[in-house]
């Protein structure tokens, strides 16, 4: 998912780099201790990642306990799901801060479900071909 927000950024020429509007959301937060968590800009990239694994996650657990396949047409599902989720998350994030960042919200929003897509397919495939 990161390499294609990168390529998409480079084909679209905007930049949506996810882990630098996570430390944008810390840095311009109200809280003291937010604001210094956000200057180390490593903790855009732990947050992103560790959101992606706990995703991920998840959709072990729903395999498992509901006994689906790891099929492509599941994994189309849950990148739609996760879109979903990814576009109400970056709006309620990005929205509440001021100043708003200077960023195109259409392109955004509509590359968050291309990338949860892309998200989805791979979680799909990785489980289905490596681990069941």
């Amino acid at each position: 998912m990161t390499i294609f927000s990168f390529i998409y950024s480079y084909i679209t020429n905007y930049s949506f780099n996810e882990p630098n509007l996570l430390n944008y959301v810390l840095v311009t937060s109200e809280f003291l201790f937010l604001r210094r968590l956000g200057e180390q800009q490593i903790i855009g990239w732990i947050f992103h990642y560790l959101i992606g694994i706990a995703f991920a996650y998840l959709y072990y657990k729903g395999i498992d306990i509901y006994d689906f396949d790891s099929t492509l047409p599941n994994g189309v599902l849950y990148g739609i799901i996760l879109s979903v989720l990814g576009i109400s998350g970056w709006a309620c994030l990005l929205f509440k801060n001021f100043p708003i960042p200077d960023i195109y919200f259409k392109g955004f929003f509509f590359h968050l479900i291309l990338a949860h897509l892309v998200y989805g397919l791979s979680i799909a495939v990785c489980f289905e071909f490596l681990f069941f």
